[in-house]
């Protein structure tokens, strides 16, 4: 079969061969290419490495050479700053076979060089969506110009912006482009791994009318080393085992938390390994300088790193990767995972260094999702009100007011705003309009005087700043970082003048204030314990994991990729885990002291699902865990029968369950902190927790699919 370097226009071939210096093209590359010439909104799924960027660029650049398209032609997004920097480089160096040019812009390029681009614009500009929506709300550019040649759109790691609010504002503003493009805009989004990936095509493709590719050329096998270490303790003594692995090589070390990866840099130093940290904590020109260091150094240099270095960010070839702890998914540990073994000859290396139990068995279940060649779905919001809310005043800025008749445009076309149909549009301006958001003149909707009043002063930056990925949230004890919690945790907890208690390392602790805006829970030692509404690590575990993890309990593997302290303690849980005999497709309901613990092991959210509708009904406190629900009765009449019966209702009446969580939400104190979720009116803020907080999907489906059994501690005793 001829390949489909043959397709594309001579001069691409010849450069290839004598700019590039290729031989042949990757698998990615090779079935990307007639799909893209084909004019096809695509989807690109391969590895880390594997050549994405120029799988979809060099058709791209193609096509603009042999049409002859004027600039600005090609719109290609990051999510981070950082990535961009990195393919600026590659952007140019493929633009150059074809004479044509990249232009790099963020809010840290200079103006100057932003205005010799507006006067004579580049074939592709390479931004993130807040940078892109700046241009489009800015009297400084006229977007009728600048945008009425676009192509081409290409979002890299769109699986990120998939499950995100940002995503959803990136396809508002792709749609919003469209208005001003002469032609049907070809969509194309590169991946690494996403479950989903026709879903995730369906969703960027939009108002698009072209023919869609989904693009995943069959994986070699690749030969890996997995190993998990289990430690008492992350010391100098016990950590000096991983020196043969870092000496002399380039390594990341992920960790879950900036303390952690701060703890870590210092014992490796203290043990005379080259090691950097790499967090949000740290300033851009550090973390510049260690990305440049790692990639460019020769020899050995370990960077101790949060999730900040998960994206893409090209650091050169890696010889391990290394996981304290371990992730929360693993769409994660594959893709960091990638990072290494991309030299010929080499093999993918990743090491798991865990401390607690429930990490050993978490660990394991994501190694062995991974290799049943599982991966996590992108969740996409439908109805993104907090979005929709914020672009109404980008548009009205925009076009300096707003037409009902664009608006409605926009909302239909945008599939994050597609279950909002016209009536729920309605109903959303009005309140708007109410409470004085919004002004209603000459047909068009003008900023209100309260939203002035609250956001007037650099009004622009208020308005595209606002979905930056939330950072999990540090816990401050005394002054100092003790943890950290995801965002989502904090959406689920009682409102601030309310205790709430929770636990992590080992200790219950009480919230004395939220600070939403550093993103830090300043606490105090709970005295009396309390109930708390978070049990365990801050992480949240999905249905799947929640149940590999089940199956590893229940299991009795003796996993090759583990070491022998590892087999120790897995030996311990299993054999303690062994008194509750509980199956996959098992509820058991623990009649305990205080209430009833409820095993599901159906992950945090279908666990809070349950509990909110315990607490609708019967008006009982609840706390979750990855494995469990734990309800306190208080001096309630509330038996272990009513619990039952309550899941047997749902369990042949599911249709009513997501009414009856809807009015669990309504009546609940749970919030979200989504910036502008305040300004919402009641029903938009019910969609938003829904999407947050709960999963309705995999509740039905463990509530149908599950046998329900009671166990009595007191019988037992």
């Amino acid at each position: 079969m001829e390949s489909s370097y043959f397709l594309l226009d001579e001069k691409i071939q010849n450069g290839i061969k004598d700019i590039l210096k290729w031989g042949s093209l990757t698998p990615i590359q090779e079935e990307t290419i007639p799909c893209i010439l084909n004019g096809d909104n695509c989807i690109l799924i391969a590895q880390t490495a594997g050549g994405k960027t120029e799988a979809a660029f060099l058709p791209i650049i193609s096509e603009i050479y042999q049409e002859k398209l004027k600039p600005i032609s090609v719109i290609y997004i990051s999510p981070i700053r950082a990535l961009l920097n990195n393919q600026e480089f590659r952007l140019k160096r493929l633009g150059k076979i074809a004479n044509i040019d990249a232009f790099k812009w963020h809010g840290e390029v200079d103006y100057s060089d932003k205005r010799k681009f507006k006067i004579e614009p580049k074939h592709i500009i390479a931004t993130t969506p807040e940078s892109l929506e700046v241009i489009l709300m800015s009297d400084s550019y006229a977007s009728e110009e600048l945008f009425s040649n676009i192509r081409f759109i290409v979002i890299d790691e769109v699986h990120y912006f998939a499950e995100n609010y940002r995503g959803a504002q990136l396809l508002s503003i792709i749609e919003r482009i469209q208005t001003y493009s002469k032609y049907d805009i070809q969509r194309i989004g590169l991946s690494a791994t996403v479950g989903n990936p026709d879903e995730i095509l369906d969703w960027i493709s939009g108002s698009s009318k072209r023919k869609k590719s989904v693009i995943k050329p069959e994986s070699k096998g690749k030969k890996s080393k997995i190993l998990i270490r289990y430690f008492d303790e992350f010391s100098e003594d016990t950590v000096s085992c991983l020196l043969p692995e870092l000496r002399g090589k380039k390594a990341l070390f992920f960790c879950n938390s900036r303390t952690n990866s701060e703890m870590m840099s210092r014992i490796l130093k203290n043990l005379n390994i080259n090691a950097k940290v790499h967090h949000s904590s740290v300033s851009k020109n550090l973390r510049e300088i260690s990305e440049d260091k790692l990639k460019n150094t020769p020899g050995e240099m370990c960077l101790c790193c949060t999730s900040t270095m998960e994206l893409g960010i090209d650091v050169g070839e890696l010889d391990v990767v290394m996981q304290l702890n371990s992730p929360s998914t693993v769409a994660s540990f594959r893709q960091r995972m990638g990072r290494t073994g991309r030299r010929e000859g080499t093999i993918s290396h990743y090491e798991f260094c865990v401390d607690e139990e429930f990490y050993l068995i978490n660990a394991i279940a994501i190694v062995e999702l991974a290799r049943e060649k599982w991966v996590e779905s992108a969740l996409i919001p439908s109805a993104a009100y907090t979005v929709l809310f914020q672009q109404i005043f980008s548009m009205i800025q925009q076009k300096f007011g707003l037409r009902h008749s664009y608006l409605k445009e926009i909302v239909e076309k945008s599939n994050s705003f597609r279950n909002i149909n016209e009536e729920k549009l309605l109903n959303f301006i009005q309140y708007l309009i109410e409470k004085e958001y919004l002004e209603f003149s000459n047909w068009e909707y003008l900023l209100g005087k309260e939203i002035e009043k609250e956001y007037g002063y650099n009004f622009l930056m208020n308005f595209i700043s606002i979905f930056e990925t939330i950072p999990e949230f540090s816990i401050i004890y005394k002054n100092k970082e003790i943890g950290t919690l995801q965002s989502w945790f904090v959406y689920s907890l009682l409102k601030e003048n309310k205790t709430s208690n929770f636990i992590l390392a080992g200790n219950t602790w009480r919230i004395d204030k939220i600070d939403y805006d550093k993103y830090r829970i300043y606490v105090q030692i709970s005295k009396d314990g309390g109930l708390a509404v978070w049990l365990g690590s801050g992480m949240v575990v999905s249905y799947e994991i929640a149940k590999q993890m089940l199956k590893v309990l229940n299991s009795s593997s003796d996993y090759p990729y583990i070491d022998m302290k590892s087999k120790s303690v897995l030996k311990s849980v299993r054999l303690e885990h062994s008194a509750l005999s509980i199956d996959l497709d098992e509820i058991l309901i623990d009649v305990v002291k205080d209430g009833f613990d409820i095993y599901t092991y159906a992950g945090h959210k279908v666990n809070f699902t349950l509990g909110l509708i315990i607490q609708h009904e019967f008006g009982l406190e609840f706390s979750v865990s990855y494995n469990k629900l734990k309800v306190r009765k208080a001096e309630k009449n509330i038996s272990e029968k009513h619990i039952l019966d309550l899941f047997n209702r749902f369990k042949t009446d599911t249709d009513k369950l997501e009414e009856i969580i809807e009015k669990a939400l309504i009546s609940s104190n749970f919030e979200s902190h989504s910036k502008f979720y305040k300004h919402l009116p009641r029903f938009a803020q019910i969609e938003v927790l829904k999407y947050e907080l709960v999963d309705i999907k995999n509740t039905v489906k463990v509530l149908k699919e599950s046998k329900i059994n009671i166990e009595n501690l007191y019988d037992r005793l």
